[in-house]
């Protein structure tokens, strides 16, 4: 990891628990992941259902969303655009 990349993640953490709409829906940044980097969305309303290990409905539990911050080395991901921030 560069100086740069380490810098981008120390930036990127300070989102933590930050409520933010993307794409019109309500979420909340639950972690920041090293790899890509990525920022995990936790969606806020509408609970899915989440099956266990047999395929069966299991419990409701909120959906989980990825956002890479990059699409390819130096290339920000444009889905970025939709992402703003609530507090």
């Amino acid at each position: 990891m560069t100086d740069t990349d380490r810098f981008n993640m120390e930036k990127l953490g300070q989102f933590l628990n930050c409520k933010v709409q993307f794409m019109g829906r309500p979420y909340l940044v639950v972690d920041v992941l090293t790899d890509g980097p990525q920022l995990v969305l936790e969606e806020a309303e509408n609970p899915v259902i989440q099956d266990n290990a047999y395929g069966r409905p299991y419990r409701r539990a909120p959906g989980i969303v990825l956002l890479p911050i990059y699409i390819k080395p130096g290339m920000i991901n444009p889905d970025l655009d939709t992402l703003f921030f609530d507090n």
